[in-house]
């Protein structure tokens, strides 16, 4: 399927939809030279979906504007907004104080009685099967321990890549600690492949001394990012991260869809395939599409053509 019948945003429709490869390789460029811009892009881009399914938000809903996609994770939902819209819930601002046995104080100076609170805190990362290895009691090799407080997860586990403990990366890894507004299942699936290329040799991490380097590096990006607003301690830079799992995992990804030599080439062999690939639907089967350090399924060209017509019902 041509990569001209996808329009440019499919707003309204799956969200997958709207992640394709070579949006996402600009994005994370952006991210890397121009971090202000990309993260207004960004955030401006997650409105203008809200409203294309939603119309305009109303100020009452506290809905917008909202925090920075790069460092809250979005709701999706069905029916959130019509509840709201039909009065069968009622958006408040946040709780400031409990003010009496059945009375709390919000934000904005409102009170109001309530029979119950409920905090929905989500989940984290959770370290306690290994408690004597837990990477959140590591000490920092600069010397700085001190978190700001807008780091909502406690402390930061010292981890490289998000995964390896520096003191034992042939054999501790952790699949928990990442986040970012991706899919799991696919990250999930990249990871397992990089860790196996790296724990049979196939592909080198850096000595000890570097990861700590890099993990400080990482963690003051973090403070920094704090400094402005909440956010959840194992973020990670998306593009770089993603490039590393790739590398390390010898997808071909990086090379064949990325703007290196070999790319190019790769889009003058066949450059209807590889627009396809580039801007039509981002399909996890391109992970086993290209040989290198690992081997190619033989499928996976079919079942990313059969990705890409099943997608046209949601094409409007």
């Amino acid at each position: 399927m041509p990569s001209s019948q996808f329009p440019r945003h499919c707003l309204g429709k799956p969200i997958d939809l709207n992640l394709q490869r070579r949006g996402e390789h600009i994005k994370n460029l952006r991210t890397v030279y121009m971090p202000v811009t990309a993260a207004k892009l960004h955030d401006d881009f997650v409105i203008g979906i809200t409203k294309d399914s939603f119309g305009e938000m109303k100020p009452e809903w506290n809905i917008h504007p909202p925090p920075s996609i790069k460092t809250h994770s979005a709701l999706i939902t069905d029916n959130f907004i019509d509840c709201l819209k039909d009065g069968s819930i009622i958006s408040c601002a946040g709780l400031r104080a409990f003010t009496g046995e059945d009375e709390v104080e919000l934000l904005d100076g409102t009170r109001l009685k309530v029979d119950a609170v409920i905090f929905c805190t989500g989940y984290e990362a959770n370290f306690s099967i290994m408690p004597d290895l837990d990477p959140t009691r590591a000490t920092s090799t600069s010397g700085n321990t001190e978190l700001k407080a807008n780091i909502n997860s406690g402390p930061l586990a010292r981890l490289y890549q998000n995964i390896f403990d520096p003191r034992y990366p042939d054999s501790i890894a952790w699949f928990c600690y990442w986040s970012f507004t991706v899919g799991v299942i696919p990250i999930g699936d990249l990871m397992s492949m990089a860790l196996a290329q790296i724990w049979k040799g196939a592909y080198k991490l850096p000595p000890e001394a570097k990861m700590n380097e890099e993990i400080d590096k990482h963690h003051a990006w973090i403070t920094k990012l704090a400094e402005k607003d909440t956010v959840y301690g194992n973020i990670v830079q998306e593009g770089p991260w993603q490039y590393f799992l790739h590398d390390a995992a010898g997808t071909g990804c990086n090379e064949n869809l990325g703007y290196g030599l070999q790319g190019w080439l790769f889009w003058l062999r066949n450059p209807w395939w590889c627009n396809l690939l580039m801007a039509g639907v981002d399909s996890p089967h391109a992970l086993r599409l290209f040989d290198g350090r690992r081997k190619k399924w033989d499928g996976a060209k079919e079942a990313i053509l059969q990705a890409n017509e099943n997608a046209k019902k949601f094409i409007y």
